[in-house]
């Protein structure tokens, strides 16, 4: 009777343990659509959204499909590229393919809240779904997405040193930038030569609010850009104009320039023209990418208004 006994209570205290065991290995991590419960860290991960992307690759993690550009916004970012090779892609950021998704049975879901939120029901009855803010998340928010994507990938240990990299450059960055005031417009040009403003509820146009270089558009828009004339441009007549680059593509600035009130802004005769990469401006806010925004930002002399002449280009 006794070794009955020793036996049902050895067996209850594995059964305890295991349970144990299973509750630890558990991780509840707080989305903005509530909490997500993975019973071990994700291997097989889908993710809808550059910046997020970005973290993802910036702790080791490759996902194994990702949303991407869509055909107007020209490649997948470049500076990525080198990582992201051989990764299918599951449809674009504002349109993801579900059929594809559910194909490739996930084990989490990564998606973005301003590109992805209203098909959040669809997506989480995939695969657990993480929603984050990647594409609007100022610094802060991006260092808040990178400690739930290591929670989620069981990568904590590589949060701090990045986070302490972004966090210096970027007030070293600010620093710079706010001894040196000046206001801006910042855009690209369309396919038309026309000028695609970001609006004032571009992630880009908060940062450069904080560097004391304020963009002069007013207006918000969901899609974060606006064609403005160019007599609205010569109204506003900022001190310094950032052109976008997408790709690389000079084409359709050199049709904006034709235009003839383009001769008379006063940045354009000051040659107060900065030229960045819209992949790293514009499309993503990444760990990298921003690192990259803060290096072009000071390279090129944005940072305290004086042009690096010998990155100008004709016009």
């Amino acid at each position: 009777m006794r070794a009955k006994t020793l036996f049902f209570l050895f067996s209850l205290f594995l059964l305890g343990f295991s349970s144990t065991n299973i509750f630890a290995q558990a991780i509840t991590i707080q989305s903005l659509k509530g909490e997500i419960t993975l019973s071990k860290p994700a291997k097989r991960i889908v993710v809808l959204e550059f910046s997020l992307l970005d973290d993802l690759l910036q702790l080791g993690i490759k996902p194994i499909a990702l949303a991407s550009s869509r055909a107007d916004e020209g490649t997948n970012p470049p500076f990525l590229m080198p990582q992201i090779a051989g990764i299918e892609e599951v449809g674009t950021r504002q349109q993801p393919n579900l059929e594809k998704i559910i194909a490739l049975h996930p084990d989490l879901i990564v998606a973005d809240i301003t590109l992805q939120e209203n098909i959040y029901p669809l997506l989480n009855n995939i695969a657990p779904t993480l929603m984050l803010n990647g594409l609007l998340g100022k610094v802060e928010t991006q260092i808040d997405n990178l400690n739930k994507l290591a929670q989620a990938t069981n990568t904590q240990d590589k949060v701090p040193a990045l986070k302490e990299t972004l966090i210096k450059q970027y007030e070293h960055a600010k620093q710079m930038a706010i001894k040196h005031p000046a206001n801006v417009m910042i855009g690209y040009a369309n396919i038309a030569g026309q000028f695609q403003a970001l609006t004032a509820n571009a992630l880009t146009s908060q940062i450069l609010d904080e560097f004391a270089h304020p963009n002069l558009m007013t207006i918000s828009r969901e899609e974060q850009s606006t064609f403005i004339p160019m007599e609205t441009l010569l109204v506003k007549d900022p001190d310094s104009i950032i052109i976008l680059l997408t790709d690389g593509d000079l084409n359709p600035y050199y049709t904006l320039i034709r235009q003839p009130l383009w001769k008379e802004l006063r940045a354009v005769k000051t040659r107060h023209l900065y030229f960045m990469d819209r992949d790293i401006w514009a499309k993503n806010h990444g760990f990298q990418a921003t690192l990259l925004l803060l290096k072009e930002a000071e390279q090129s002399g944005f940072l305290v208004n004086r042009p690096n002449l010998s990155i100008i280009k004709r016009g």
